[in-house]
């Protein structure tokens, strides 16, 4: 199973290459692609704050076909360490992308990200594209 970030989302909803490229691997193997609720409300911020439809729409369609991950108590208490480890080293991440790593590594999944910066978050299985 893989979970998708949100500039993955974006990237494949926009038809960029390989974000389509990924998909239609993932969805071809049969394999379960999910998003976390951060991912949700990033994506929905993006759509509200477009001044096209048309994005409205495919983020609405997008949204209403796949899996969404709720942001539980076990998720909260990944995404308090996650931030914990980080501050020791110096580090920050923003909210959402902090909750996100933290559905992925409570759900045993892995992130399929373009953003470099999870690679920094110990335990989180990361696909790079």
């Amino acid at each position: 199973m893989v979970l998708f970030d949100t500039c993955f989302v974006i990237d494949a909803l926009r038809k960029k290459e390989p974000a389509v490229a990924i998909l239609r691997e993932r969805y071809l193997r049969g394999e379960a692609c999910v998003v976390a609720a951060a991912t949700v409300s990033e994506l929905w911020l993006g759509a509200l704050t477009s001044i096209s439809e048309k994005e409205k729409q495919r983020t609405e369609e997008f949204l209403s076909v796949i899996t969404i991950i709720p942001f539980e108590k076990e998720c909260a208490k990944q995404a308090a360490q996650i931030e914990f480890d980080l501050s020791r080293n110096g580090l920050r991440l923003e909210t959402e992308d902090i909750q996100i790593a933290a559905t992925a590594i409570t759900h045993g999944e892995i992130l399929v990200t373009a953003d470099a910066h999870f690679t920094r978050i110990e335990g989180l299985r990361v696909l790079k594209y």
